[in-house]
């Protein structure tokens, strides 16, 4: 089995060539994640893996600070991998990722949910794919059901589910139920 780093890089490069056909990053997974953004007032957004950068765009014009990162596609706001992102301790209030988790690696997962969590101050707002993708057997490698999910992100934030979403507030801060 090839180490991580060779993994990333071939990764990276796959990425890469389906920004440059415009077969990647196209969905809009957040749109009905805006509805619990709106009526919790959440604010200052980064949003990790965000393709082509529609959901932080869609947020901007209803007023809310968001920014969206991304490993490969150039209409993001920042170029990054999301297990080393260039952001400050505690820089966004909240960390959303659609349908991004499962493109990860399995033995990265706690190392990416570690730098959300170095990077939030308040929780995430995730939607993930439990199948295999559609365009490519390889850009799913993290493909587990959604009860290995909460699980795992139990061990990061207060696991509440909202329609295809799993969010809740940081393990870290105190008194906040998470429930809407």
């Amino acid at each position: 089995m090839a180490p991580l780093k060779i993994k990333r890089a071939e990764a990276k490069k796959l990425y890469d060539q389906l920004a440059s056909t415009g077969k990647y990053g196209c969905g809009f997974f957040g749109k009905d994640a805006i509805e619990l953004i709106l009526f919790n007032e959440f604010d200052y957004i980064l949003d990790i893996g965000c393709g082509t950068n529609v959901f932080a765009k869609t947020l901007r014009e209803k007023g809310i600070q968001a920014y969206g990162v991304d490993i490969s596609n150039p209409k993001a706001d920042f170029i990054a991998p999301a297990h080393k992102l260039p952001f400050e301790d505690e820089g966004y209030n909240w960390i959303t990722s659609f349908d991004m988790l499962e493109h990860l690696f399995p033995g990265e997962i706690d190392e990416v949910l570690t730098e959300f969590e170095r990077i939030a101050r308040r929780g995430f707002i995730f939607s993930i794919c439990y199948g295999p993708s559609k365009i490519d057997r390889r850009l799913h490698p993290t493909n587990k059901p959604e009860e290995w999910w909460i699980a795992k992100l139990s061990d990061y934030i207060k696991v509440n589910k909202w329609g295809r979403y799993l969010w809740g507030y940081l393990n870290t801060l105190e008194g906040e139920s998470g429930c809407t």
